[in-house]
């Protein structure tokens, strides 16, 4: 009897392993498609305008493989489709890396309203859970839901970010001064390190509004901040491919 079971057993294991790469292969195609399905078929985004484009799945596994594939082209291309757009509505931009698979272009002049609305309308708990991934990223979901934290970031950064775009200009005006400006050459042209040049226009940018002038001006805190951010928000991307089943 014990002799057959095994048998049996034995007969059966390939077959189990079999069916679980292709279970576990399934799911994650669906978890990576899920944003595609949620901004195409869902009934709270069917108000916004896509960038450009016909709503659908289609159109969004398009736009993936452009962002993989051909980045420059899509970005160029959607910044003009929503310059043209010629009205003050929102648009739906498909980026299939980014947190939620997709984002929402707010024109300006609803900068103002989007951000001042309820915490059940816009939800930054919600929004730093998902797109932080906390328990991977961090010491634990405590850390980026704490009261501090949300005062800050919500209250301080979320809700004034119009009134603190005039420094924001101000440093970025210096950083591409600094970082591009400063190394044309005697014909005009300048030769750059993209990641390096942006990383260094964003720590500074952002350093202006979270740590102060002081500390922005100093460039090793800069350097470490900017470090730190690459580090942060790479492993979250990277914990947002893997199914929450998947993960350890």
């Amino acid at each position: 009897m014990a002799v057959d079971l095994a048998t049996t057993v034995q007969a059966f294991l390939p077959r189990i392993f079999v069916y679980t790469i292709i279970g576990t292969t399934a799911a994650w195609l669906l978890h990576l498609m899920q944003p595609a399905f949620q901004a195409a078929l869902s009934k709270d985004y069917q108000k916004f305008n896509w960038a450009g484009d016909k709503k659908g799945v289609a159109t969004f596994m398009k736009a993936s493989y452009e962002v993989a594939l051909k980045s420059r082209e899509y970005f160029k291309e959607t910044h003009r489709k929503i310059l043209e757009a010629g009205h003050g509505g929102i648009q739906l931009v498909p980026i299939p890396h980014c947190s939620t698979g997709f984002m929402l272009m707010v024109p300006k002049q609803l900068l103002n309203e989007y951000v001042k609305q309820p915490e059940n309308d816009i939800s930054l708990k919600r929004y730093t859970l998902q797109a932080l991934v906390p328990d991977y990223t961090t010491l634990g979901p405590h850390i980026v839901i704490h009261p501090v934290y949300r005062n800050v970031v919500h209250k301080e950064l979320y809700q004034k970010v119009a009134d603190k775009m005039p420094m924001v200009n101000e440093e970025m005006k210096a950083a591409l001064d600094d970082n591009v400006a400063s190394k044309v050459d005697s014909n005009g042209v300048v030769q750059i390190n993209m990641w390096d040049t942006a990383s260094a226009i964003l720590s500074r940018s952002a350093n202006r509004i979270i740590s102060g002038q002081p500390l922005c001006d100093n460039k090793e805190y800069r350097d470490a901040t900017a470090e730190y951010a690459a580090t942060f928000f790479a492993s979250a991307l990277y914990a947002r491919f893997i199914p929450p089943f998947l993960r350890p």
